[in-house]
């Protein structure tokens, strides 16, 4: 078997990542390159992912399976290349890496929704008010033939300062969408919209929350 090094074996880009491989990881890797062959490197070694902790090296591989390859296939050949690069604490994990990035897709995901909402809250602020009560009447389930009292009594609500924003409106009418009163019989007890908007639920979720 040839010498083989972490340049040989590893792309640009792999190389980059393995600067932030713990260095005792990738003096053991530079040894197992040694020992073992190129398919079995690329194939169960390579795609271990090592971080330093307080109990000692982990080395985690991608499922199960692998972990349990590796640990009886070559747990001594790890272990002796571990201990040339000063460390006899390690131990085996699977899957750590992929929850770990899923989590940080999962917290970019929700800093776009964040970030989408709140410019859509920006736009809705935006409109006319006229415009703000046509989406309102979009989104609310119960459809009636006119709007003028349900018109009459936002804008009434609006002149006096007592109705919330048009982005807090549609998000508590999504909220009692879902809830038991009005999802009963079919929606049957949702009432009209100018009633609904003159009880003004929105001060008594308020005190509820």
């Amino acid at each position: 078997m040839g010498h083989r090094t972490l340049d040989g074996i590893f792309s640009a880009n792999e190389l980059n990542c393995a600067a932030l491989t713990p260095a005792p990881w990738q003096a053991a890797l530079v040894l197992l390159m040694q020992q073992i062959s190129e398919k079995d490197f690329d194939l169960w070694i390579r795609p271990i992912n090592a971080m330093e902790t307080e109990k000692g090296l982990q080395l985690d591989c991608p499922d199960r399976y692998a972990m349990a390859w590796v640990q009886e296939h070559f747990n001594n050949a790890i272990s002796d290349a571990l201990k040339h690069a000063g460390i006899t604490d390690f131990f085996f994990t699977f899957g750590e890496q992929a929850k770990e990035l899923q989590e940080k897709k999962n917290k970019e995901l929700r800093a776009e929704a964040a970030k989408n909402a709140e410019c859509q809250a920006k736009v809705l602020q935006s409109l006319p008010m006229k415009e703000q009560f046509a989406v309102l009447v979009s989104t609310y389930p119960r459809k009636t033939s006119g709007n003028w009292f349900a018109w009459r009594a936002f804008r009434r609500l609006h002149r006096r300062g007592e109705l919330p924003d048009i982005q807090q409106l549609l998000q508590l009418v999504q909220e009692e969408k879902s809830s038991e009163d009005w999802q009963r019989d079919a929606g049957r007890w949702i009432p009209c919209l100018h009633k609904w908007l003159r009880n003004k639920p929105w001060w008594s979720c308020g005190k509820e929350r």
